[in-house]
């Protein structure tokens, strides 16, 4: 925070900005997850299965597949919850 903002005085703008930015910062233990219905080469490069093919060349595939249907379905049963999964450390 400015010195301003340490002593009680007048909120800057920056203070203002310093404070949302701590509001969001998520929990060290904080998981990422990434979602998509078409991968891209890169993202199957990092999270897909190696494919190795006779050519010597890997490529790398999906290890999951949630279908068209799958989703469909999900969606007019309502089964797509979250759940916090949030521990006391």
């Amino acid at each position: 925070m400015s010195e301003a903002g340490a002593e009680g005085g007048e909120e800057t703008t920056e203070d203002r900005g310093n404070r949302l930015m701590e509001s969001r910062r998520l929990p060290p233990n904080a998981s990422y997850f990434a979602f998509t219905a078409t991968p891209k080469n890169r993202t199957l490069e990092i999270f897909g299965a190696p494919d190795p093919r006779p050519d010597g060349a890997v490529q790398h595939r999906a290890f999951h597949a949630y279908t068209m249907k799958q989703a469909t379905a999900a969606s007019r049963s309502g089964a797509a919850k979250y759940c916090s999964q949030l521990t006391d450390k």
